[in-house]
């Protein structure tokens, strides 16, 4: 991945020049727009600008599908929540007010009442033994 966007005579769109230095400070990011540089997967994994790396020869459409699956196993609300919530406060548009409001939302989900139960009935099983 990179930011060849200057060599080529424009700038990086899609908010390279707004997010990059939050993630790697302004210096590093200065250096890599202004110098177009390329970096190899494992040191965009270093700076988390990417998850997960997977290695040449790795099944990458298994890896997905890994991923995937975890995901779909969480609670649908949840989720949805922690996505938007996430989402918003990287535009700068949520804060504390709204993380309440999506935690009580979840809070009160029949989602969490069962998945609660479950959890406090296996922790109960484990120190019954």
């Amino acid at each position: 991945m990179g930011f060849p966007e200057v060599g080529l005579g424009i700038i990086p769109g899609a908010g390279g020049t707004l997010r990059l230095f939050q993630h790697v400070g302004v210096g590093r990011a200065m250096e890599w727009i202004l110098a177009s540089r390329l970096l190899d997967a494992r040191e965009a994994a270093s700076y988390g600008l990417i998850n997960r790396v997977i290695d040449e020869g790795g099944d990458i459409v298994r890896a997905a599908r890994e991923l995937m699956a975890e995901l779909a196993a969480q609670p649908r609300l949840a989720v949805r929540l922690a996505k938007l919530l996430v989402n918003a406060t990287a535009r700068g548009e949520a804060g504390p007010e709204m993380e309440r409001l999506a935690y009580t939302l979840a809070f009160y989900s029949p989602e969490r009442a069962e998945r609660m139960h479950r959890f406090l009935e296996r922790r109960s099983k484990k120190t019954a033994t």
